[in-house]
């Protein structure tokens, strides 16, 4: 079997191919991780509003109410 020289396109599709694959998997393994209960630097959405009640309660005081965060 010949074996012929790969075109520069080809090459190019291979590599984002191998990104696109490396990123899925990342992103497939830090969920793993989350359901497992491992801590990861990424911040999730309870991240963000347990930031936003604190940095409102700093604001307005403690007339801010942490329940109307939905």
């Amino acid at each position: 079997m010949e074996k012929r020289k790969i075109s520069q396109n080809e090459e190019a599709i291979r590599g984002i191919m191998i990104i696109i694959a490396f990123i899925v998997g990342l992103v497939f393994l830090r969920d793993i991780l989350v359901k497992r209960g491992v801590r990861i630097l990424m911040l999730t959405r309870q991240d963000y509003m347990n930031a936003v009640e604190y940095y409102m309660q700093k604001k307005y005081g403690e007339k801010f109410e942490g329940e109307y965060i939905l």
